[in-house]
């Protein structure tokens, strides 16, 4: 069904594949800051919560990396 996609150039195939996902990202960009943002009323205590939350990952994270560097020494 593709199979001219396999017959393109490395330089087309790259440039179009980095083209097109540059493309959905800023699409995507666009419609939470247009869309999503406004209706969710961000308030201070909403980044309290998620800094307590990035914390409690990145402890979890240590703690999983320390038991590997045990495992694997």
């Amino acid at each position: 069904m593709l199979e001219f996609l396999f017959d393109l150039p490395l330089v087309v195939t790259g440039s179009i594949t980095l083209v097109g996902l540059w493309l959905f990202a800023i699409g995507g960009l666009f419609l939470v800051r247009g869309c999503v943002l406004p209706r969710l009323r961000i308030k201070v205590e909403d980044s309290q919560f998620a800094e307590t939350m990035v914390q409690s990952v990145m402890v979890f994270y240590g703690l999983v990396v320390a038991l590997i560097a045990v495992s694997v020494s």
